[in-house]
């Protein structure tokens, strides 16, 4: 992973190993029982609110958070060394180079500090925060611990999220939107629900170490599928942690058309990895995300982008085997609506479904 060493004895100088630990194994825990999987670039602004949620947690076992920094230079490096050495008994500090060459097997590069974060974790159970988020319940990871050994079937539990903006402060949502108890994989891959990274603890699996996370654009929605791939999730109905929306986020900063864009990217990476009893829902996930990409393209006014994906849309319902009749009716219509002016759309929607259907008989 990389080279350890306490804080007194820093090299200046290059190492044979890229990334390097700055620890002290004699105060750490030996056994934690939870990790906090902790990453951070470019946090200067909000670490220190970050990283104090996560030690006011009230709790009566050992853990230890894996704090990866990658590379910044607005001062967040310093921060982390700084509370590294004030928490030796808790924190594990990961300094990483941006030269590593396997930053480079991942399609993001940033995508290495997370996973090798993640492999260096050592509890039974893993909590994640990035340093931009925070948590407000002080024993958010005490009742998460408390329903994972409760339920052995589950892989994971989470909770709802607020996601605010700091531009417009104001306007504050949940994440999930909608009442949710259990998480399935099956939901996942039909994209009808998110949750956020700040509200997941998982198992501990060494088969988390996937190579699927070298080929997506993001590690959220390829966690949450690792995870339930094996088994549930559950869902808290409490709100525990905030989602920061602001400029300088990685996935945040982009436009709307640019993040559904990935979100294409994405679900098509996912389909190598997708077991075949369900791909069906794979394939029916992967038509609702075209479809709100031609929409969001349209109305960011690329007509070229929105044709492109609509004709990609149609051409996907037309080979599918997997989608029943009538979802295949009402996912032609709704992929041609995508396209349309928002204006009598109730009314145009029933138009094109009956149309839809009569195109699918002939077919």
């Amino acid at each position: 992973m990389g080279e350890r060493m306490n804080e007194e004895t820093m090299p200046a100088a290059e190492t044979a190993h890229p990334d390097i630990e700055v620890s002290d194994a004699a105060k750490l825990p030996s056994c934690p029982l939870v990790s906090v999987c902790m990453v951070t670039y470019h946090h200067a602004r909000y670490l220190r609110q970050a990283l104090e949620s996560v030690l006011m947690q009230q709790v009566d076992f050992p853990y230890e958070i894996c704090l990866g920094e990658d590379g910044s230079t607005d001062g967040t490096r310093e921060m982390c060394l700084e509370y590294a050495r004030r928490y030796p008994e808790k924190i594990r500090l990961f300094l990483r180079d941006r030269a590593n060459p396997e930053r480079q097997t991942y399609k993001v590069p940033y995508a290495h500090n997370g996973q090798a974060t993640y492999r260096a974790c050592r509890g039974k159970y893993i909590a994640f925060l990035e340093g931009d988020d925070y948590w407000t319940c002080p024993t958010k990871l005490a009742q998460q611990v408390a329903v994972l050994d409760s339920n052995p079937r589950a892989t994971m539990v989470c909770h709802y999220t607020i996601r605010i903006s700091d531009e417009e402060p104001w306007k504050v949502r949940s994440v999930p939107d909608l009442p949710m108890h259990e998480l399935a994989v099956e939901s996942l891959l039909r994209a009808e629900f998110y949750i956020h990274t700040s509200s997941m603890m998982t198992r501990r699996e060494d088969r988390n170490d996937h190579e699927i996370f070298h080929h997506t654009p993001c590690g959220d929605v390829p966690r949450l599928f690792c995870q339930l791939l094996h088994g549930p999730g559950i869902m808290l109905p409490q709100v525990m942690s905030v989602y920061r929306i602001h400029g300088g986020g990685v996935f945040s900063r982009k436009s709307a058309a640019r993040q559904i864009g990935e979100t294409v990217e994405l679900w098509e990476a996912l389909q190598p990895f997708v077991p075949t009893n369900l791909r069906p829902m794979h394939e029916t996930g992967y038509i609702k995300v075209l479809t709100d990409a031609t929409a969001e393209y349209r109305r960011a006014g690329l007509a070229r982008e929105a044709w492109r994906t609509l004709r990609k849309t149609l051409s996907v319902l037309r080979t599918s085997r997997a989608c029943p009749w009538t979802e295949r009716v009402s996912c032609t219509a709704g992929a041609v609506e995508s396209l349309l002016v928002p204006r009598a759309r109730r009314i145009r929607e029933r138009l094109l479904i009956r149309a839809a259907g009569r195109l699918w008989r002939r077919t």
